[in-house]
């Protein structure tokens, strides 16, 4: 027969996951500053309060293996909905940052594993495996009153990498961009230099997660 073996698999679960135990009370940080010593301060409101967040997953996969097992896939679709993200807010006051549950993001994609043995003889065997991933996480939601926010390191890019609520996470926004006409065209202002876009939430210009995830194994015998 073609065909040796087949499996049809389905799974659901659903996890907590705690945070870090020095999120829960404020803690001094130390500075270095270019002119002058060390200085110690709070940076982060942390939230002795915090709820766990919770993951709930579905899977669903296919499993084949045809012609004496020499050709065969394993084809997967995975879907988690995590709420209760623990994450960094901005703040006014004393703290530059809050420690809140916020956030619903969802992460989903498909994964291919490709099985091959082209070459089979007594004394030899040639084994080769692809395999091909695509992967993509959106914000649902962030905090209360927050529509954005930059990963930590961001600053240190010319552009702003972060989450926007509806987007993608992993989104890439210029940090200034310059304003256009319906048509896509810079408008230029009396002085004649471009204007800059004045818009707090600018369009992402991309995304720092791939399109998609390729390897391939060789294996000798």
């Amino acid at each position: 027969s073609w065909l040796n073996f087949a499996k049809l698999r389905l799974s659901f679960a659903q996890v907590g996951k705690d945070t870090d135990p020095y999120q829960l009370y404020n803690r001094f940080v130390y500075h270095q500053t270019p002119n002058g010593p060390e200085a110690a301060a709070v940076d982060v409101l942390e939230n002795a309060n915090l709820k766990p967040e919770i993951a709930t997953s579905y899977e669903a996969g296919l499993d084949m293996r045809f012609f004496d097992n020499r050709l065969g896939f394993d084809f997967t679709y995975y879907y988690s909905d995590t709420k209760n993200q623990v994450m960094k807010v901005p703040m006014s006051g004393a703290y530059a940052w809050k420690r809140i549950n916020a956030g619903n993001i969802v992460n989903k994609g498909l994964e291919l594993m490709i099985y091959s043995t082209p070459v089979k003889t007594k004394d030899f065997v040639f084994d080769l495996g692809v395999n091909l991933a695509h992967n993509r996480s959106t914000v649902k939601e962030l905090a209360d009153g927050v529509s954005r926010m930059d990963f930590d390191n961001s600053e240190k890019l010319l552009v702003n990498v972060g989450a926007f609520s509806g987007g993608k996470l992993g989104d890439i926004f210029p940090r200034k961009s310059y304003a256009r006409d319906i048509e896509g065209r810079i408008i230029v202002g009396e002085d004649g230099l471009p204007l800059v876009n004045s818009e707090k939430n600018p369009k992402a210009i991309g995304n720092i997660q791939p399109d998609l995830l390729m390897s391939v194994s060789p294996s000798f015998t």
